[in-house]
This record gives C-alpha cells, sequence and structure tokens, in this order.
C-alpha cells in the first residue's frame, strides 16, 4: 500500500498563526511602550525642572517662559528649536541649551550688553552691536561711549519695527570718539550737521559731519585748530564737513 505524501504547504502554514501572534504581541507592546514614554509624568518638564546659569541682571523666570518648555515630556524637546525661541528674546546674545533624563533642561545664556548709550528726551538706550536701542536693565557703566541724540535724529528708518539707531551713525561715532579721546567719549549728533562737539580745551564748537574721510577731517580741523589757537581767524564754529572747503565762522 503506496504511503501517503506529506504536503510541504500544508508543513509551511502550521506556524503561520501563531507567527501572526507574535508580531502582533510586539507591535501591542511597542504601542504600549510609547505611549507610557510620552504619558508617563516624570518625563514632563516644569519650571522647578529648568536650570538657567551665567545671568547678572536677566531674570531666569522670564527666560524659562521664553524658552517654552514648561509642560512639553522632554522626548518631543529638541536644544536648537529651545535655543532659536531664546536668541528672540532681545536681552540674549547667546545661548546654549541641553537635556538630561529624565525631565532637566539646562540653559546658559550669554546676556547682551551695550556697546554704546543712545542719550535721547524719551530716555537713555543701550545700543548693541548692530544698532538695535534697548531700555537699560541694570545700572549704566559711566564708561560707556555716549551719542546723544535729543530728538532721535539717528533713528535707523528702515527698522520702523523696533527703536533702532542708524548703523552706521553708531560704527562712526565709535569711531570718531577712538580717534578723539579728548571728547571723553561723548559726542552730539542732529540731523542738520551730524556730528558736533565741543573740545574741552578749545572754545569753539565742530561741526563734523557724517562718519566717512575721517582723516582728512582731522587735518582739516588740525589745521582749523592751529590758526584760531594762534588768532588769526577768531572763529566759534570750525566746520570739516565740507573736504575741499572747511571754514571757520
Amino acid at each position: 500500500m503506496p504511503r501517503p505524501k506529506l504536503s510541504l504547504g500544508r508543513l509551511r502554514g502550521t506556524g503561520r498563526l501563531p507567527s501572526k501572534l507574535l508580531s502582533l504581541s510586539l507591535l501591542i507592546c511597542a504601542v504600549a511602550a510609547l505611549i507610557w514614554l510620552f504619558t508617563e509624568p516624570r518625563w514632563f518638564v516644569y519650571a522647578e525642572n529648568v536650570e538657567v546659569s551665567e545671568l547678572t541682571y536677566l531674570d531666569a523666570a522670564e527666560l524659562v517662559r521664553a524658552a517654552d518648555v514648561e509642560g512639553w515630556s522632554i522626548l518631543w524637546l529638541r536644544p536648537h528649536a529651545i535655543r532659536e525661541r531664546l536668541m528672540e528674546h532681545a536681552y540674549v546674545a547667546d545661548a546654549d541649551v541641553s537635556l538630561r533624563l529624565p525631565n532637566r533642561v539646562l540653559i546658559a545664556v550669554e546676556e547682551a550688553h551695550p556697546v554704546a548709550l543712545w542719550v535721547t528726551k524719551k530716555g537713555t538706550f543701550w545700543l548693541r552691536e548692530d544698532g538695535t536701542a534697548l531700555p537699560s536693565r541694570s545700572e549704566i557703566d559711566p564708561t560707556l561711549p555716549r551719542i546723544i541724540d535729543g530728538l532721535q535724529d539717528a533713528r535707523a528708518l528702515h527698522r520702523p519695527d523696533v527703536e533702532a539707531i542708524n548703523r552706521q551713525v553708531l560704527d562712526s561715532g565709535l569711531a570718531l570718539m577712538q580717534q578723539l579721546p579728548e571728547l571723553e567719549n561723548n559726542v552730539r549728533y542732529d540731523r542738520g550737521v551730524g556730528f558736533n562737539f565741543h573740545l574741552p580745551t578749545d572754545a569753539v564748537w565742530i561741526y563734523w559731519g557724517d562718519g566717512y574721510n575721517t582723516q582728512t577731517k582731522l587735518s582739516n580741523l588740525s589745521a582749523m585748530r592751529t590758526l584760531v589757537t594762534n588768532g588769526e581767524e577768531p572763529a566759534q564754529i570750525i566746520d570739516v564737513r565740507y573736504l575741499n572747503r572747511p571754514y571757520l565762522r
């Protein structure tokens, strides 16, 4: 009597159901693990879990709000995204962000500091390198260069959405005060004559104009001051705005 032949297909099929059940079980476990990871309370960040360091005048709570991390699972947070939010804060020059499990956020902040002061009728503003003007957040440093501009004639007109000084005026003013230490870090600006100042050693007022051609203006100023000092040309004003024809009056 011939032996019955075994079907290879039947043998293969006998393992399909257990295999499917195993795959389904693994999937359920993976989903459960993900749900646990993203809902477990200990992964969530709150204000007390955020550490902000290297502050001198800014308030840590203010920066925690700017970071916008409260109530989020740490698994959803990305350091670069937190840094971008912090950099939108006007008084933050730079920030370094790191995460620590289960729910700690570490933020090291470099605070913005002024390169000069803008003295106006509205108040004295800090000036950042890009010309942005900010209300002072700490005691004003008396050694900082001052651009005195009561009517804010040097305002950056191309930045109507923020308080800012014209960048060219800022850079020129800083360069001028560096070139003329007699100014004692103070220079005036107005729309009519540009930079103008009084040197402590002279009885004349100087109209400087814009910040260009500094060396030529310095040469013209030196020659004019010599004439006035020697009594050859009495004057109340030395005007060096026009390079080829500086004059006294």
